[in-house]
């Protein structure tokens, strides 16, 4: 099997779609991940190449439209250890077909990238709505989380809005980064190690209150353990001051 591997980052993805059309035709597959190849397959390895990456980022918008790109954005955020091989696969079937190619269900390789596809925007959904800021004491708010997939770009693009120019911090502890709003634009940087946070006086009288309400207004005679958990699952409940 013929392997393409790749920096782990979009450009050095993208950058080794343009080589398994330019310079490596024979490629079956694209991953970032070295210990994907054994003795038997053959394989080298792909530059990043930020001009090649724009290449096939321009092939994607006239061939399905910014949509498309949009698409393959989404999917590139997934957590699946095998996102660049079946992404890979799509754009294979996608360069033939255009933008049917997203219809065509009767194929393994959409189902599994509409699969990604679905996982991550479901999550983009789901962490917009659950995670929750704390006022500190400097009068920034911060908010954590943790994802099966990297999306905190979309977090705080979707949050940003909402703050208007109230300044805050969002911190993936999963990846170990951060998304600064500075009021107006958003920054991001690598988080450190450990992260202290103190709260401001009203924050953590609010907390208090917030959790006092809730246990007085639980009805335990009508408690629902199970549409509790579908609806606030047990790996979101870590940022919700309501558990």
């Amino acid at each position: 099997m013929n392997i393409l591997v790749c920096e782990k980052n979009l450009v050095g993805f993208l950058s080794a779609v343009y080589d398994s059309y330019y310079t490596s035709r024979n490629a079956d597959i694209i991953t970032s991940d070295i210990n994907d190849c054994t003795l038997t397959d053959s394989f080298c390895a792909s530059a990043e190449s930020m001009s090649k990456a724009r290449r096939v980022r321009d092939g994607i918008i006239k061939k399905g439209g910014m949509f498309a790109y949009d698409t393959v954005l989404d999917a590139y955020l997934s957590g699946d250890r095998l996102k660049e091989r079946k992404i890979f696969d799509f754009l294979r079937l996608f360069f033939a077909r255009g933008r049917s190619a997203f219809e065509a269900y009767d194929r393994p390789c959409v189902t599994a990238f509409n699969d990604m596809v679905r996982k991550v925007r479901h999550e983009i959904h789901r962490v917009s709505a659950f995670v929750r800021f704390q006022e500190t004491k400097s009068g920034v708010y911060y908010g954590f989380f943790r994802a099966d997939n990297d999306i905190l770009e979309r977090i705080a693009a979707n949050l940003a809005p909402r703050f208007n120019t109230q300044k805050f911090v969002l911190h993936d502890f999963e990846r170990r980064k951060m998304a600064f709003f500075d009021g107006k634009d958003i920054f991001y940087d690598s988080a450190p190690e450990q992260v202290e946070i103190e709260l401001s006086d009203s924050e953590e009288n609010f907390v208090k209150l917030w959790r006092n309400y809730t246990r007085n207004v639980t009805v335990e005679s009508r408690e629902n353990l199970g549409l509790q958990q579908k609806f606030a699952p047990k790996k979101y409940r870590i940022f919700m001051n309501e558990f």
